[in-house]
């Protein structure tokens, strides 16, 4: 669920996804099927479940929030670095410097570079 990257503790790419889908798709769909067949229906304590799902959805909002910003402060968003440097002509040199395997990226469908000045 949590996992360590780079001194950073962030959620893993499952748990994120799950905690998205609950806050973006799962609990606002549980909400408005109660709210709107109890409104017809006469369902019990439809304004304190309907307000519960919601405090529920933001504070799991908030934490998704938090665990997104840690991940973009670690370096665990970028597969390396585009490393530009000012020869003494000054012309401009990019390197290209990855922290894993180079077969790996075949693997991926996008990856993604910090760009780092020396």
């Amino acid at each position: 669920m949590l996992q360590k990257v780079n001194d950073h503790t962030m959620l893993s790419n499952n748990s994120y996804s799950l905690g998205k889908k609950l806050v973006q798709v799962y609990i606002p769909a549980t909400s408005a099927l109660y709210f709107g067949p109890g409104s017809i229906w006469g369902f019990p304590a439809i304004e304190q479940v309907v307000g519960t799902l919601a405090v529920v959805a933001t504070f799991l909002g908030v934490c998704l929030g938090l665990s997104s910003k840690q991940y973009d402060a670690s370096e665990a968003a970028y597969d390396g670095k585009v490393v530009v440097e000012t020869n003494g002509a000054g012309k401009k040199l990019f390197s290209l410097e990855l922290d894993g395997d180079p077969a790996e990226i075949e693997q991926k469908s996008a990856v993604s570079f910090k760009v780092a000045g020396k």
